[in-house]
């Protein structure tokens, strides 16, 4: 189950996405619990140019951002730099918080 502390742990690790980024998964997921449906990259890709929920490995540890394929890379959403090591997973990006 994806929860506020992996985004948290996402958001406080190293950078793949700008920071920018990272602070707006974190206060749309903070103090929400939903389960997402991750889908396996080998089984799935993304539509390209479409932002996506990603995992992606990194020295042996795992992050979630936002980010979109482009061609064979993938980008981070808002800064468009290429992510550090390999995407593992995706998932539809969830709506916004309604407070």
């Amino acid at each position: 189950m994806f929860d506020a502390e992996v985004a948290r742990r996402a958001y406080m690790g190293p950078v793949n996405a700008p920071l920018g980024d990272r602070r707006r998964i974190a206060r749309r997921i903070e103090g929400t619990r939903m389960n997402v449906d991750w889908i396996s990259i080998a089984d799935k890709a993304p539509d390209e140019g479409t932002n996506v929920l990603v995992t992606n490995e990194y020295v042996g540890k795992r992050y979630v951002t936002v980010a979109h394929r482009y061609g064979p890379f993938w980008l981070g959403s808002e800064s468009h730099e290429v992510l550090l090591g390999d995407v593992v997973a995706w998932a539809e990006l969830p709506e916004p918080a309604s407070l």
